[in-house]
């Protein structure tokens, strides 16, 4: 078969199956299937494989182009899976991992490629920059470029590569909503792949991804049948393969169609609930069984039976404690029914701005030197691995082994608790005096963690009273190997709810929340959001309103107590539990909002949300050099540095705070302000944003004081306020103001 032959032939093949002068379109190619087998076979000359590819490449080029014209537009695939492999992306000089040809084409003059880390495109054509203008953080979601095709209702059209390499389908099961992938976060770095660290930038970026279970591996070759049974596949023979166009439209109906038919017929298969996936991904050592049955456990005994699972966000240990703590609240023992409610949100749910992670296990994971002599492992103290560390495994140098490992700042002698959610790197941390005894050359390091499909849980209590509005109190219950932070919280929650159970006389209602840190809230923020406006447009009643909350952390300490106020500062409920604390606690001091301790009442506070939840801990003050407390986030926070007196004196202060709640009128919301003139920033987001989703990043130690306008702006933009207003509420300068509000513009996230 000569080359012009091969031009010839494919020139008619692409006229015969509908492409046309100003078509758009987007090509997968197989050079193998097109009549050039040597490409594939690794037996010939590497010079003269590399020139026939040339070669071809370039016929293939020059035969599309004459077919499209100038006016046409031209988009091949260039993936690199930059992100999900923890390498920068470089649009420019970052390979395709997909085939010769899109490696080639990518580099050719006048080509453009797309910001997307994991599933680039290239092309050329009048139409390339607008396609690729803007594009959201998201692989195959609402206006991703595979929507836009489909919107410009372009072809995709196939040179050797048939229905089951279409890549468009992953859009359209996202797009309808398939039960057996979900989204997952991606962060990592843009910039110079030339080790220039000094232009690189980060941000994440959505992948729906699938469990990596035979049963949900794609099966998109069963769709061929339909298609040209349906009459919108055409095909035309070329080389050894065939010539395949189908308009995205053509394609996105027939396999929603079948989608919605059969939610598993673009995957292998057989159908499973999540529940089954998720029994099916979680490894059996990772299975923590229910610890022995005991109810209505005292203070010290929750603290000992509770304090030593490794409660990560989303993982076994987690699970166990909850499901214990749910045993705290049955009713009686016969009972299966306890008063404890566990919410349930699955991994890759959106939840606001955020994304929920998958489970974590980790099995087994230690630190040795390369004659076998170990130096700490997980089983020692699970604070050892970095929490959602990657799985890891070889010999590394000093160097690198010193850019993974972690010591904790201030105690030399104690390991600290690290966690990297939705950072993709592996880490191991030990204390100082161990890391400072590392003179070796090189280590070997073993972590053999696992990441699955799974559900995050939330805790729910509640205590009802006469009026459905409703006050939460709130804590979490991740930090593996943590006592006071915030396990305490978590008991103190328990017998407060205990007794207000107890209580048949409440005016209000009170909700306690068990949940993980931050994206705990967020998710139950955002179902209980949903939940209001579907009954809005329902036209029945709103969901019965949260008029306030408290936050209870960090309360084992003997020091005195802490009260952080909302983000108003001034509601009656500010002034009433001010004074009930001053009153019962002549040492405590009160601090303004986020000046004492941040954590989830930031999310109740945030835009969109506003409802006032202060927070009491008993930490040190923010310029103290041990703030908030010595032994945070460490293997000292045991059991030793917090005492059941501390604890139960805590959590009666927080009972005569609801009695003071008790005996006043509904707060209710302070009236709304004056609308301000423009220029006036509306959130297009609710709660805190989740920065890292979309690479905004103010370094905190080359620009402390932007860092710290970044928060104070972003939590007073609600509509409301105009930008000199929110400076002069920040005490943050106009232009500071300025910047901050259009780079959340660039993101969409603010409307001016």
């Amino acid at each position: 078969m000569s080359h012009h032959y091969t031009f010839d032939q494919l020139i008619t093949a692409l006229r015969q199956v509908g492409v046309q002068t100003g078509d758009l379109i987007f090509t997968h190619v197989d050079l193998a299937a097109l009549g050039m087998p040597e490409l594939a076979s690794p037996n010939g000359q590497r010079r003269n494989r590399r020139a026939l590819g040339e070669a071809i490449c370039t016929l293939i080029d020059a035969a599309v182009r004459s077919v499209i014209g100038e006016t046409g537009t031209w988009l091949v695939p260039t993936y690199s899976y930059s992100f999900g492999k923890q390498q920068i992306y470089d649009p420019a000089t970052t390979p395709s991992s997909v085939g010769t040809f899109t490696e080639w084409f990518r580099q050719q003059a006048g080509v453009m490629r797309s910001a997307d880390p994991m599933f680039s495109v290239a092309g050329i054509g009048p139409r390339a920059v607008q396609l690729f203008a803007n594009l959201p953080h998201d692989c195959f979601g609402s206006d991703c470029i595979y929507d836009r095709l489909r919107q410009a209702n372009a072809k995709i059209v196939n040179l050797g590569v048939g229905v089951r390499d279409m890549t468009f389908l992953h859009h359209v099961e996202q797009s309808v909503g398939v039960p057996y992938r979900f989204k997952k976060l991606f962060l990592g770095q843009y910039g110079p792949a030339n080790g220039d660290k000094t232009h690189l930038s980060k941000t994440g970026w959505l992948y729906n991804v699938r469990p990596f279970t035979e049963n949900c591996r794609p099966a998109f070759g069963k769709l061929d049948p339909v298609l040209r049974a349906n009459g919108v596949l055409q095909a035309a023979p070329v080389g050894l393969g065939e010539v395949l166009s189908i308009t995205c439209g053509d394609l996105f109906n027939c396999a929603a169609a079948e989608i919605h038919r059969d939610p598993w017929f673009l995957a292998q298969g057989p159908a499973l609930t999540h529940a089954e996936l998720l029994a099916k991904e979680q490894p059996v050592t990772a299975k923590i069984g229910l610890l022995a049955e005991t109810r209505f456990l005292d203070t010290q005994n929750l603290i000992d039976t509770l304090w030593r699972l490794p409660r990560d966000i989303i993982s076994a240990g987690y699970d166990t404690a909850l499901n214990l703590i749910a045993q705290q609240f049955s009713p009686n023992p016969q009972s299966p029914i306890p008063n404890l409610t566990i919410h349930e949100y699955p991994s890759g749910t959106e939840a606001f701005t955020w994304v929920v992670p998958e489970a974590w296990h980790c099995q087994e994971a230690y630190l040795e030197t390369l004659d076998g002599r170990r130096l700490f492992s997980y089983a020692d103290h699970p604070l050892h691995v970095v929490s959602y560390s990657l799985p890891f495994e070889g010999v590394v140098s000093r160097a690198e082994l010193l850019a993974h490992l972690h010591p904790h700042p201030l105690l030399p002698h104690a390991t600290p608790f690290k966690f990297k959610y939705y950072e993709r790197d592996w880490g191991l941390c030990c204390s100082q005096d161990l890391k400072n005894s590392l003179t070796d050359d090189a280590y070997r390091v073993v972590i053999r963690s696992k990441f699955s499909y799974g559900t995050l849980k939330v805790g729910e209590v509640v205590a009802q009273g006469r009026s459905p509005h409703s006050f939460v109190l709130c804590a979490h219950l991740c930090h593996p190997h943590q006592v006071n932070d915030d396990l305490a919280g978590v008991v103190i929650g328990i017998n407060v709810m205990r007794e207000l159970l107890r209580r048949n006389n409440l005016n209000y209602t009170y909700r306690l929340l068990i949940l993980p840190e931050t994206i705990g809230s967020v998710a139950w923020l955002q179902e209980r959001a949903k939940s209001q406006e579907l009954r809005t447009k329902n036209q029945e009643s709103s969901a019965p309103s949260l008029f306030g909350g408290l936050f209870l952390e960090m309360l084992g300490t003997d020091l005195p107590h802490s009260l952080q106020l909302s983000l108003q500062g001034d509601t009656p409920l500010d002034k009433l539990m001010m004074n009930v604390v001053q009153a019962h606690d002549t040492a405590s001091w009160v601090g303004a909002f986020n000046t004492v301790i941040g954590n989830d009442e930031r999310q109740f506070n945030a835009p969109g949300i506003r409802v006032p939840m202060l927070s009491l801990s008993r930490v040190h003050q923010p310029n103290h050099p041990h703030y908030p407390y010595l032994q945070y986030h460490s293997t000292d926070d045991t059991p030793a540095i917090v005492s059941a007196e501390r604890l139960d004196a805590s959590a009666a202060l927080v009972l005569k705070i609801i009695d003071g709640i008790e005996s006043s009128p509904i707060p209710h919301p302070p009236s709304p302000i004056p609308h301000p003139p423009s220029p006036t920033p509306t959130p297009n987001y609710k709660g805190e944003v989740f920065l890292s989703r979309y690479g905004i990043h103010i370094d905190p130690t080359e620009d402390p004081e932007g860092r710290r306008h970044l928060f104070k702006v972003m939590n007073l933009i609600d509509g409301t306020r105009s930008i000199e207003q929110i400076a002069a509420t920040s005490a943050a300068p106009v232009d500071a103001v300025q910047r901050i509000v259009g780079l959340l513009q660039q993101h969409g996230l603010v409307a001016l």
